[in-house]
Order: C-alpha cells, then sequence, then structure tokens
C-alpha cells in the first residue's frame, strides 16, 4: 500500500480499479470481509456506521484496523500528495 500526506497527517491508501487482486493486495486477509465488489466492479465498503460505495477511480484510505473509508478521486488529489510508493 502506497503512503499519502494529508495536510499534516500521512495515511496508508490505494486507488481502486475494480480488481479483486487490488483488494488482496491492500488489505489484511482479516479485513477482507468488511468489502465486498459488485457487477459494475464498484467497490462497498461495509462499516459499523453503514456502507460506502467506491468507483473505479476513487481511493480507499485505511484510518486504523478493519476500519476504511472512501474518498472520491477529485477530492483525493485537492487533499493528499504521495509520500512513498509502497
Amino acid at each position: 500500500m502506497n503512503l499519502y500526506k494529508h495536510k499534516p497527517k500521512i495515511v496508508n491508501a490505494f486507488k481502486w480499479d475494480g480488481f479483486q487482486n487490488t483488494l488482496t493486495k491492500n488489505v489484511n486477509r482479516m479485513e477482507l470481509k468488511s468489502f465486498s465488489v459488485n457487477g459494475n466492479h464498484n467497490l462497498t465498503i461495509h462499516t459499523d456506521q453503514g456502507s460506502m460505495l467506491c468507483a473505479i477511480g476513487d481511493y480507499v484510505i485505511q484510518n486504523g484496523i478493519n476500519d476504511y473509508y472512501c474518498c472520491k478521486h477529485i477530492d483525493f488529489r485537492n487533499n493528499y500528495s504521495l509520500v512513498d510508493k509502497g
């Protein structure tokens, strides 16, 4: 997973491209149950607060252990800069 800086916070994130292998490469195996992919290759993140839908091109940000959320690509590019490619 790549490291990005959110002024002034650094977060782990990856860009959703619609492929299951991207998910398994970037998310811990024990946390995969929090995600599902639909027929349109959109990613759903299931949280205690409800579900979030990530379209292809959106970013998935890890906020803690088993705590992920979706960020639209435009917002991500406006607020984050790459620190370290993982």
